[in-house]
Parts: structure tokens; C-alpha cells; sequence
């Protein structure tokens, strides 16, 4: 039946149809207090700025600086696991 759906496109129809209606679960999940205990422990020094900011504002905040990324020991799906380069040696790589 999946099949089906998939092959003529029915998820796209739903989606149009009810939007959002994953909305309500979403935020019961999101919108917990074990999640929320969760997240809080994920700062430290390194992010001071992004824990000061607001949860659930609608419009777009400043947060600082994002923090860092550590622990990465390997990078996926680029030539000989090393970091992506930020700057192309030619416009058609960032296309």
C-alpha cells in the first residue's frame, strides 16, 4: 500500500491537504520538560550566548556566535575524510 501511495505521489496530496499534521505530537515532544532537561545540559563555556536565548520567539534573534564543533574525528563523503574547503577553486563546485 506504501508502494502505491508513493508511486502516485498520495504523500504530497496529504501534505497540501494537512499541512502541520504532525504539529500537535511534535510539540508534545518537543515542548517537554524531559526534553528541556535534556537540552539544557548540552551548553557550556563555549556557548554562553546561545543558551541566554529565547525558546518559542517568532521572528528571527541573534544568538551569538555558534559554538564549535568538536569531537569529530572523521569527515564523511569527502576525499581522504578531511574537512570541506570553504573556498572553491571554482564557481561550479558551490552549485
Amino acid at each position: 500500500m506504501l508502494a502505491f501511495a508513493l508511486a502516485f505521489d498520495a504523500t504530497t496530496a496529504l501534505q497540501k491537504a494537512l499541512p502541520n499534521y504532525t504539529a500537535a505530537a511534535q510539540k508534545q515532544v518537543e515542548d517537554s520538560e524531559t526534553a528541556r532537561q535534556k537540552l539544557s545540559g548540552l551548553y557550556d563555556d563555549s556557548d554562553k550566548d546561545l543558551a541566554r536565548c529565547e525558546d518559542g520567539v517568532n521572528e528571527l534573534r541573534s544568538c551569538g556566535a555558534a559554538p564549535p564543533l568538536a569531537g569529530i574525528a572523521k569527515w564523511l563523503n569527502t576525499p581522504g575524510g578531511s574537512p570541506p574547503s570553504t573556498s572553491p577553486r571554482c564557481a561550479g563546485e558551490w552549485f
